[in-house]
Protein backbone atom coordinates (compact mmCIF):
# COMPACT_ATOMS: atom_id res chain seq x y z
CA UNK A 1 0.00 0.00 0.00
CA UNK A 2 2.92 2.44 0.71
CA UNK A 3 4.79 1.67 -1.99
CA UNK A 4 1.23 2.45 -4.38
CA UNK A 5 1.04 5.25 -2.60
CA UNK A 6 3.97 6.58 -3.10
CA UNK A 7 4.46 5.29 -6.91
CA UNK A 8 1.12 7.46 -7.22
CA UNK A 9 3.01 10.40 -5.42
CA UNK A 10 6.02 10.60 -7.74
CA UNK A 11 3.04 10.10 -10.68
CA UNK A 12 1.36 13.38 -9.77
CA UNK A 13 4.74 15.32 -9.17
CA UNK A 14 6.34 13.80 -12.89
CA UNK A 15 2.47 14.81 -14.60
CA UNK A 16 2.64 18.88 -12.33
CA UNK A 17 6.34 19.37 -13.48
CA UNK A 18 5.75 17.75 -17.30
CA UNK A 19 2.33 20.26 -17.64
CA UNK A 20 4.86 23.54 -15.71
CA UNK A 21 7.76 22.80 -18.43
CA UNK A 22 4.87 22.88 -21.35
CA UNK A 23 3.90 25.59 -20.30
CA UNK A 24 7.45 27.74 -19.86
CA UNK A 25 8.03 26.34 -23.44
CA UNK A 26 5.15 28.28 -24.99
CA UNK A 27 5.97 31.08 -23.33
CA UNK A 28 9.15 30.83 -25.00
CA UNK A 29 7.58 30.22 -28.37
CA UNK A 30 5.25 33.02 -28.20
CA UNK A 31 8.62 34.72 -27.59
CA UNK A 32 9.75 34.14 -30.73
CA UNK A 33 6.61 34.58 -32.56
CA UNK A 34 6.28 38.02 -31.24
CA UNK A 35 3.35 36.81 -29.58
CA UNK A 36 1.85 39.83 -26.94
CA UNK A 37 -0.17 38.29 -24.02
CA UNK A 38 -1.16 39.91 -20.85
CA UNK A 39 1.33 39.96 -18.40
CA UNK A 40 -0.69 39.35 -15.43
CA UNK A 41 -4.34 37.61 -15.13
CA UNK A 42 -6.89 39.76 -14.90
CA UNK A 43 -8.02 39.65 -11.37
CA UNK A 44 -9.03 41.82 -8.70
CA UNK A 45 -7.14 44.27 -6.48
CA UNK A 46 -3.88 45.50 -6.94
CA UNK A 47 -0.93 43.59 -8.61
CA UNK A 48 1.32 41.87 -5.85
CA UNK A 49 4.78 43.04 -7.20
CA UNK A 50 8.26 41.66 -6.56
CA UNK A 51 11.16 44.15 -7.26
CA UNK A 52 14.82 43.47 -7.04
CA UNK A 53 17.02 46.84 -6.43
CA UNK A 54 20.68 45.84 -6.78
CA UNK A 55 23.58 48.58 -5.64
CA UNK A 56 24.55 51.42 -7.54
CA UNK A 57 23.21 51.20 -11.56
CA UNK A 58 20.67 48.86 -11.61
CA UNK A 59 18.90 50.55 -8.53
CA UNK A 60 18.75 54.00 -9.78
CA UNK A 61 17.74 52.48 -13.38
CA UNK A 62 14.88 50.44 -11.86
CA UNK A 63 13.54 53.41 -9.48
CA UNK A 64 13.24 55.46 -12.85
CA UNK A 65 11.16 52.81 -14.68
CA UNK A 66 8.95 51.81 -11.32
CA UNK A 67 8.33 55.88 -10.30
CA UNK A 68 5.56 56.75 -12.01
CA UNK A 69 3.22 53.22 -11.51
CA UNK A 70 0.44 53.89 -10.01
CA UNK A 71 0.86 52.59 -6.50
CA UNK A 72 -3.49 51.98 -6.24
CA UNK A 73 -3.07 49.27 -8.75
CA UNK A 74 0.36 47.66 -7.70
CA UNK A 75 1.64 46.42 -4.18
CA UNK A 76 5.94 47.03 -4.27
CA UNK A 77 8.03 44.57 -2.39
CA UNK A 78 11.49 45.16 -2.93
CA UNK A 79 14.37 42.58 -2.32
CA UNK A 80 17.78 43.60 -1.45
CA UNK A 81 20.99 41.98 -1.02
CA UNK A 82 21.91 42.09 2.74
CA UNK A 83 25.29 43.75 2.10
CA UNK A 84 23.37 46.58 -0.02
CA UNK A 85 23.60 49.26 2.44
CA UNK A 86 22.09 52.39 -0.23
CA UNK A 87 19.58 51.33 -1.95
CA UNK A 88 17.08 51.69 0.75
CA UNK A 89 17.10 55.27 1.09
CA UNK A 90 17.60 56.06 -2.87
CA UNK A 91 14.43 54.29 -3.11
CA UNK A 92 13.07 56.19 -0.11
CA UNK A 93 14.52 59.17 -1.38
CA UNK A 94 13.34 59.10 -5.03
CA UNK A 95 9.44 58.16 -4.40
CA UNK A 96 9.17 60.76 -1.44
CA UNK A 97 11.13 63.76 -3.96
CA UNK A 98 8.83 62.45 -7.14
CA UNK A 99 5.11 61.54 -5.75
CA UNK A 100 5.45 64.01 -3.11
CA UNK A 101 4.62 61.51 -0.35
CA UNK A 102 6.63 61.44 3.22
CA UNK A 103 9.58 58.68 4.18
CA UNK A 104 7.92 57.47 6.78
CA UNK A 105 4.27 57.10 4.34
CA UNK A 106 6.99 55.33 1.47
CA UNK A 107 8.41 52.82 4.25
CA UNK A 108 4.64 51.90 5.08
CA UNK A 109 3.52 51.88 1.38
CA UNK A 110 5.98 49.28 0.73
CA UNK A 111 7.37 46.06 1.89
CA UNK A 112 11.03 45.40 1.92
CA UNK A 113 13.00 41.86 1.63
CA UNK A 114 16.45 41.34 2.45
CA UNK A 115 18.35 38.29 1.06
CA UNK A 116 22.39 37.26 1.15
CA UNK A 117 23.74 37.65 -1.67
CA UNK A 118 24.54 34.94 -3.73
CA UNK A 119 28.27 36.07 -4.71
CA UNK A 120 30.45 38.66 -3.96
CA UNK A 121 32.42 39.73 -6.17
CA UNK A 122 36.00 38.56 -6.62
CA UNK A 123 34.37 35.41 -4.75
CA UNK A 124 35.87 32.06 -6.36
CA UNK A 125 32.85 30.36 -8.63
CA UNK A 126 33.72 27.28 -6.09
CA UNK A 127 32.93 29.09 -2.77
CA UNK A 128 30.07 30.26 -4.65
CA UNK A 129 27.86 27.18 -4.98
CA UNK A 130 27.23 27.35 -1.35
CA UNK A 131 26.35 31.22 -0.63
CA UNK A 132 23.73 30.92 -3.88
CA UNK A 133 22.65 27.72 -2.32
CA UNK A 134 21.71 30.30 1.06
CA UNK A 135 20.83 32.83 -0.89
CA UNK A 136 18.24 30.47 -2.80
CA UNK A 137 16.77 29.22 0.31
CA UNK A 138 16.10 32.85 1.75
CA UNK A 139 14.58 33.46 -1.59
CA UNK A 140 12.26 30.70 -1.40
CA UNK A 141 10.96 32.06 1.94
CA UNK A 142 9.98 35.44 0.67
CA UNK A 143 9.23 34.57 -2.54
CA UNK A 144 6.56 32.07 -0.93
CA UNK A 145 5.67 34.98 1.77
CA UNK A 146 4.54 37.21 -0.17
CA UNK A 147 3.23 35.31 -3.35
CA UNK A 148 3.96 37.36 -6.40
CA UNK A 149 2.62 38.14 -9.41
CA UNK A 150 5.03 40.16 -11.08
CA UNK A 151 8.51 39.95 -10.77
CA UNK A 152 10.71 42.90 -12.57
CA UNK A 153 14.19 42.69 -12.50
CA UNK A 154 17.01 44.51 -14.93
CA UNK A 155 19.98 41.88 -13.54
CA UNK A 156 21.82 42.28 -10.48
CA UNK A 157 23.29 39.26 -9.59
CA UNK A 158 20.72 39.17 -6.55
CA UNK A 159 17.60 38.20 -9.04
CA UNK A 160 18.65 34.51 -10.26
CA UNK A 161 18.17 33.30 -7.04
CA UNK A 162 14.84 35.18 -6.72
CA UNK A 163 14.20 34.30 -10.17
CA UNK A 164 14.83 30.62 -9.45
CA UNK A 165 12.00 30.67 -6.19
CA UNK A 166 9.64 32.23 -8.74
CA UNK A 167 9.65 29.66 -11.09
CA UNK A 168 9.32 27.03 -8.36
CA UNK A 169 6.86 28.76 -6.68
CA UNK A 170 5.02 28.61 -9.77
CA UNK A 171 5.31 24.97 -10.68
CA UNK A 172 4.85 23.99 -6.48
CA UNK A 173 1.70 25.69 -6.24
CA UNK A 174 0.18 26.09 -9.38
CA UNK A 175 0.67 29.70 -9.30
CA UNK A 176 1.47 32.05 -12.42
CA UNK A 177 4.10 34.29 -11.99
CA UNK A 178 5.30 36.98 -14.66
CA UNK A 179 8.87 38.07 -14.86
CA UNK A 180 9.98 40.66 -17.02
CA UNK A 181 13.82 41.15 -17.21
CA UNK A 182 14.90 44.76 -18.49
CA UNK A 183 18.56 44.37 -19.43
CA UNK A 184 20.88 47.04 -17.88
CA UNK A 185 20.92 50.29 -20.15
CA UNK A 186 24.71 49.81 -20.28
CA UNK A 187 24.50 46.41 -21.86
CA UNK A 188 25.02 47.62 -25.20
CA UNK A 189 26.55 44.78 -26.99
CA UNK A 190 26.17 41.12 -25.19
CA UNK A 191 23.74 40.45 -22.07
CA UNK A 192 24.72 40.52 -18.42
CA UNK A 193 25.66 37.56 -17.02
CA UNK A 194 22.27 37.09 -15.18
CA UNK A 195 20.63 38.14 -18.44
CA UNK A 196 22.36 35.15 -20.02
CA UNK A 197 20.99 32.74 -17.20
CA UNK A 198 17.57 33.57 -17.24
CA UNK A 199 17.07 34.63 -21.22
CA UNK A 200 15.14 31.45 -21.69
CA UNK A 201 12.72 31.05 -19.09
CA UNK A 202 11.43 34.68 -18.34
CA UNK A 203 8.36 35.99 -19.40
CA UNK A 204 9.40 39.03 -21.31
CA UNK A 205 12.97 40.22 -21.95
CA UNK A 206 13.38 44.08 -23.04
CA UNK A 207 16.46 45.19 -24.26
CA UNK A 208 17.89 49.11 -24.55
CA UNK A 209 19.54 48.80 -27.90
CA UNK A 210 18.20 46.97 -31.36
CA UNK A 211 21.47 45.36 -31.33
CA UNK A 212 21.30 43.30 -28.53
CA UNK A 213 17.64 42.08 -30.39
CA UNK A 214 19.25 41.26 -33.61
CA UNK A 215 21.55 39.25 -31.79
CA UNK A 216 19.20 37.55 -29.50
CA UNK A 217 16.07 37.15 -30.76
CA UNK A 218 13.60 36.49 -27.89
CA UNK A 219 14.34 39.86 -26.62
CA UNK A 220 12.30 43.13 -27.24
CA UNK A 221 13.58 45.92 -28.26
CA UNK A 222 11.67 48.98 -26.70
CA UNK A 223 14.13 51.79 -26.59
CA UNK A 224 15.25 53.06 -23.84
CA UNK A 225 12.15 53.02 -20.76
CA UNK A 226 13.28 56.10 -19.12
Amino acid sequence: MLLQLCILCLALVSLRCTYWVAYRWGIVKNRALKSKRPIVSAKPGPVRTMVVLGSGGHTTEMLQLIKDFDFTKFTFTFILAATDTTSKQKLIKTISTHRGMGEGEVERVFKFAVIPRSREVGQSWLTSLGTTLHSLLYSAYVVFTHQPQLLLTNGPGTCVPVCAAALLFECVLCRSVSIIFNESFCRTESLSLSGKILYLVVDRFIVSWQKLSIKYPLAEYMGVLY
